[in-house]
């Protein structure tokens, strides 16, 4: 796995080239870079957002409003995990609390392939490093 840092806020990510291998460009929101599959059935954006509160992961994410149905939530003094399926595609957000900002790795995948994509959701989660 190769570095991804943010350059505005120093944080450092790693991603699997293997997988998510055509570069799509910056992210809707906040500093870092969007990636796909070849056969664009997945993608992963890692990212840092601005938490200029420095809000706990809990009141960060309340902020975002999330989607009613989630299917999984974890929530430390650290960093939050929200997970569920929408439109037969599982997403999955993971944000550590960094200095002023939530570094984030969000991921997209089928949910007809949950199985084949559970070991590299895992594996990418947790080279998040703030």
């Amino acid at each position: 796995m190769a570095p991804l840092r943010g350059r505005e806020h120093g944080s450092q990510r790693r991603h699997t080239g293997l997988h998510f291998s055509r570069d799509a460009g910056p992210p809707e929101s906040g500093a870092g870079r969007r990636f796909f599959t070849d056969d664009n059935r997945a993608d992963l954006t890692v990212q840092s957002v601005s938490n200029a509160a420095n809000d706990s992961p809990a009141k960060f994410l309340a902020k975002q409003r999330p989607p009613a149905g989630i299917i999984y939530k974890r929530i430390t003094p650290n960093f939050f995990v929200v997970s569920s399926i929408r439109k037969d595609r599982i997403w999955y957000n993971r944000c550590n609390r960094g200095n002023g900002v939530m570094d984030c790795v969000l991921i997209n995948y089928p949910a007809a392939d949950k199985l084949s994509w559970d070991s590299v959701v895992i594996r990418i989660s947790h080279t998040l490093r703030g």
